[in-house]
């Protein structure tokens, strides 16, 4: 996401009618029609599936979740590391 305005992801129109119905936005194609700039981005959807909110609260406590255990993964390997490297 750091290079996401270089790529150009905010300016890619993602408004298409179920995706505005799930973040809540349900417009009808006229209306769609009408507007010229893009209601919801690339660069937002992205966003919100990384951060688990496009998927609700459940999305997000799974991030979360995801997240803890990928510290716990991270510290546990190093641990066990340093242990057999400490045996020798």
């Amino acid at each position: 996401m750091n290079h996401s305005r270089s790529l150009g992801l905010e300016q890619v129109d993602m408004s298409f009618a179920w995706l505005l119905s799930w973040y809540g936005m349900a417009m009808s194609a006229e209306e769609l029609a009408q507007i010229d700039q893009p209601i919801i981005t690339l660069e937002r959807v992205i966003i919100d599936m990384h951060n688990g909110t496009i998927f609700g609260v459940g999305g997000v406590w799974v991030m979360d979740l995801a997240a803890i255990s990928m510290i716990f993964l991270i510290a546990t390997g190093i641990y066990n590391y340093l242990k057999i490297r400490k045996s020798k």
